[in-house]
């Protein structure tokens, strides 16, 4: 079924799609939600394959690994921010076939990244704290630190080179071919409402252009406002758009380099020119604000997951 400009809009989920995830054919894609179940999904006919147990909580972030085997899913503490020190999970399956094969043990997991080789994994929790995994066994590698604010979005650049990780109103950086963080930080000049006032940070989801060369941050400022900022990593200059769509929740990259896609509070998603800013066009439909963004590997299509609960399928080659 479709409704507004979507070309299907999909249900099954009883709270909010907080996390998408394509798997690396495009033939399917994952979907987690408030209510703790991770959903897998055949794309073109719109159809859930199976569902996946999660914790109680909720599922924080979802992620396919480079070579489509596995699907990972983290879980949210139910009683965070009230109690913390729960032993949450971010569990393992296998794609095709469904089987659980693992649960590494890791605390209230708000964001995931997987490095494109699928050797590592990094996780970052609500307590500040990210965590890397060896993939295959499972093994805890190292900590990178504990930050003051929870850790809203992680990426990795496509090259492998970076890991990139937000802390409240500014993204760290980390070359992981040496493994040393990179001592200056990507940050706005602005000043921001605090984050006492919303609970929330104010950098809330990143995303990395295909050739490494941008850094795309949404954010949220004010009460009502959001903006997004470009990262140049080569010329390190920082482009601030309006968004005009509240707090900017969700950000994704087309794989042609040359569009990125930002989901909005108002529930609102919209297309923009990475090179110049200009926002190109605006899907409608949603009813709550868009938390989850993903793109098929062949661009044709774009993924959207909201509060109100729906996943809609947007067609991008008839733009």
């Amino acid at each position: 079924m479709a409704e507004g400009n979507s070309l299907r809009v999909l249900t099954g989920h009883v709270g909010s799609v907080k996390a998408l995830a394509v798997s690396p054919d495009g033939r399917q894609f994952v979907s987690g939600g408030r209510g703790g179940s991770v959903r897998v999904w055949e794309l073109e006919r719109g159809v859930c394959l199976r569902t996946l147990v999660g914790g109680k909580g909720g599922v924080g972030a979802v992620v396919v690994t480079p070579d489509g085997r596995w699907v990972i899913a983290s879980d949210l503490d139910p009683q965070y921010p009230v109690r913390r020190g729960a032993e949450d999970g971010v569990r393992i399956w296998e794609l095709e076939s469904g089987q659980w094969l693992r649960t590494l043990l890791n605390n209230d997991v708000e964001s995931m990244a997987v490095t494109p080789d699928g050797r590592r994994l990094f996780t970052g929790s609500n307590f500040g704290s990210i965590t890397e995994w060896e993939l295959e066994t499972g093994r805890r590698l190292k900590n990178r630190g504990r930050f003051k604010w929870g850790v809203a979005a992680l990426a990795v650049s496509p090259d492998g080179r970076y890991l990139f990780a937000s802390d409240n109103n500014e993204v760290h950086m980390w070359s992981l071919e040496t493994g040393s963080k990179i001592p200056a930080s990507i940050g706005f000049s602005r000043r921001w409402v605090d984050f006492d006032v919303y609970n929330t940070p104010v950098i809330l989801s990143l995303a990395v252009s295909p050739d490494g060369r941008r850094l795309i941050m949404g954010t949220r400022f004010e009460a009502d406002k959001g903006i997004l900022g470009v990262f140049d990593l080569e010329t390190k200059q920082l482009s601030e758009i309006a968004s005009d769509q509240n707090w900017v929740l969700a950000v994704a990259a087309t794989p042609d380099g040359r569009h990125f896609i930002s989901g909005g509070q108002d529930g609102s998603v919209r297309l923009w020119e990475l090179e110049t800013g200009t926002c190109l066009h605006t899907f409608t439909g949603h009813t709550s604000g868009v938390a989850s963004l993903a793109v098929t590997p062949d661009g044709r299509y774009l993924i959207s997951g909201s509060g109100d609960k729906t996943i809609r399928v947007w067609d991008l080659t008839i733009l």
